[in-house]
């Protein structure tokens, strides 16, 4: 009986043994395949952020003040004055904001005389139609 518990014991080892390298080489694989996904990860980074950083200098060169110039006058037609003039700069607090003058600057614009014909025309047949229905 000794030799079948040895061999059921040395059997049970070489499963034990079998197993365990069985589970390392998957987590081996699974660690490989996940290094290669990063791998490829990496490279379409490196390649977004060349493509970002060309990006960025065709974005300085077209906001460049000369080439905005440019395009102003060639295509859109500026033309630039002779002379420059410059505004005298304003205190804020030295100006003075008036009141309204209307009693309340919410309230409805008065109407105009021919407007007021308009809405009254129209005002005329609702109020015929609501006589006609009060007296039936």
């Amino acid at each position: 009986m000794s030799a079948r518990v040895d061999l059921r014991f040395s059997l049970v080892a070489i499963l034990v043994v079998f197993g365990s390298l069985l589970g390392i080489v998957i987590v081996q694989t699974a660690i490989v395949q996940d290094r290669v996904e990063l791998d490829r990860i990496n490279v379409e980074l490196e390649v977004a952020r060349e493509q970002n950083r060309q990006l960025r200098f065709v974005l300085i060169e077209l906001e460049a003040p000369e080439r905005v110039i440019d395009v102003a006058e060639q295509r859109l037609g500026m033309v630039r004055p002779d002379r420059r003039e410059y505004l005298p700069g304003v205190d804020p607090a030295m100006v003075q904001i008036a009141p309204p003058q209307v009693a309340n600057p919410f309230a409805p614009a008065p109407l105009s005389a021919g407007l007021r014909e308009r809405l009254a025309a129209v005002e005329r047949p609702v109020e015929q139609a609501q006589e006609s229905d009060t007296e039936q």
